[in-house]
């Protein structure tokens, strides 16, 4: 079993390199010489922002039409009985447009690792719970010296 001087749900550090992480398995190692740039920011802690915020406009847009219908249908004075599952369906479609829209427009601290072929972005969001975001920091200017940039 592999020891890591710091450990995330995505990544890993050690004296080897950067450990790329699934399941705490190790997939892939970006060793410090082969790091370009590395840049802890601000920024969505999600991939494909746009495809997110797209999809939760779309669910929010189809919860508001249904939910148009069925005023339309408790208006229509032709219609005798409505059934429960055309009430209760724009809610499931709606809590989902809004929570996919939080999540694409929701923003936290973030570390871009670029190297000449990739650039990877890896959420810091355990650092900041265990309070243990000065120590990364200072972890990583040390093994990237004046490759390690902090941005706002």
């Amino acid at each position: 079993m592999n020891m890591y001087d710091f450990e995330a749900t995505d990544f890993a550090l050690s004296n080897k390199g950067v450990h790329l992480l699934r399941s705490k398995y190790n997939y892939k190692t970006i060793e410090y010489e082969s790091i370009e740039k590395a840049t802890i920011k601000r920024g969505p802690e999600i991939n494909n922002v746009i495809l997110v915020f797209v999809f939760g406009i779309g669910l929010v847009a189809f919860a508001l039409f249904q939910s148009l219908n069925v005023l339309g249908l408790f208006k229509n004075p032709d219609v005798h009985v409505i059934y429960i599952e055309s009430i209760v369906l724009p809610v499931l479609p709606g809590l989902l447009g809004f929570y996919l829209i939080y999540v694409a427009t929701k923003k936290g601290p973030i570390l871009i690792i670029e190297t000449s072929r990739t650039k990877q972005k890896l959420r810091l969001r355990d650092f900041i719970k265990s309070n243990r975001m000065e120590d990364l920091r200072n972890y990583l200017s040390r093994k990237l010296y004046y490759k390690f940039v902090i941005q706002g």
